[in-house]
């Protein structure tokens, strides 16, 4: 499948808002109806940190990517999460992959790019939660070589802390 990597933009959002619904109706993750929702979606694209996987049917994958000083990063305030010494971290959430696409390696390969992305601005690791109940994400940071720092809870729900020096 020929897929790029690129910032995504305001035209963007619409598609990306179908993943993210069609994710949430399958049921395998701790989204909901009210998370992440459009606004969430848009601001983060407004923020530029939005990244997609593009193929000729659109957008198959997104990423949002939060530099340590954005406003929207709340890792930090993790509970019983010690993160390690890094001078200029980013945050990473909401990995969409379209359903339709999952389990072809799209996953990996998003964080692949990112995480590229990331060390190319100069950033020096990343940091990211994902549900307890969501095994797919947790195997996939694992085998992504993130360190798993523990458990906590954050938005009354239970998250594993990954992280991953660059």
């Amino acid at each position: 499948m020929d897929l790029t990597f690129e910032k995504a933009t305001a035209a963007d959002l619409d598609a990306i808002m179908r993943n993210v619904e069609d994710v949430k109706h399958r049921g395998t993750c701790d989204w909901d109806d009210e998370y992440p929702d459009r606004e969430i979606i848009a601001a983060d694209i407004a923020s530029g940190g939005t990244y997609v996987l593009r193929g000729d049917e659109g957008v198959a994958a997104s990423i949002c990517m939060h530099a340590k000083d954005e406003e929207t990063h709340e890792l930090e305030s993790a509970p019983g999460i010690a993160w390690t010494a890094t001078d200029a971290p980013c945050g990473l959430s909401r990995l969409c992959v379209r359903p339709e696409l999952q389990n072809a390696g799209l996953g990996r390969r998003m964080m692949q790019s990112v995480m590229a992305e990331a060390k190319a601005r100069g950033l020096t690791g990343i940091r990211l939660l994902a549900s307890v109940d969501n095994p797919a994400a947790n195997s996939l940071y694992i085998r992504l070589g993130c360190n798993r720092l523990g458990e906590t809870r954050l938005y009354d729900w239970p998250f594993i802390a990954y992280e991953k020096l660059l």
